[in-house]
């Protein structure tokens, strides 16, 4: 099957096997991406106003931060971005034509998508709001989250074609 049918058209329908294959290169590719990410992120951290350089030996050589372009610091977490996106994307498209293989709505395929967007708001909110926003409620949005990856994967990797 080409690249284009797979992540790229939620039209059609798909076995288990190639939705497990599908799903283990999307797995990869964001693995890698995430990878990097931290790579360059442990190699360039901002502490204060001043941007502190690792180096392999342990040194750090410190520089005023804004001696150095904010790309350097932007650019790891804009490629996570991207790249997660890239992936969710990715997951839609392939998940959908399982979802329509089992005769079910294709739509279903943004739930586990869209949930991991709010819990990953909810975690990023929640201590700097927490005053208003309980710290409990993070822990229910992982409950559900995690519900509802064990349902995915049960319906779209387990159960057989309809």
């Amino acid at each position: 099957m080409s690249f284009h049918f797979l992540y790229r058209e939620d039209k059609g329908k798909i076995d288990r096997a190639t939705w497990w294959r599908a799903i283990a290169y999307v797995a990869a590719g964001w693995v890698a991406v995430f990878a990097l990410y931290w790579i360059v992120a442990n190699v360039y951290t901002l502490e204060g106003d001043a941007l502190v350089v690792h180096s392999s030996d342990g040194a750090a050589e410190t520089m005023k931060a804004f001696d150095k372009p904010h790309g350097i610091l932007i650019g790891p977490a804009a490629l996570l971005l991207i790249g997660s996106i890239f992936a969710a994307v990715c997951f839609y498209f392939v998940s959908a034509k399982r979802f329509q293989d089992r005769l079910l709505n294709g739509s279903m395929a943004l739930a586990l998508p869209l949930m991991i967007l709010f819990t990953a708001a909810i975690h990023w909110m929640q201590p700097r709001i927490g005053a208003t926003f309980p710290g409990w409620l993070t822990a229910v949005f992982d409950l559900a989250l995690a519900g509802l990856a064990v349902w995915n994967i049960w319906e779209l990797g387990f159960k057989e074609s309809a």
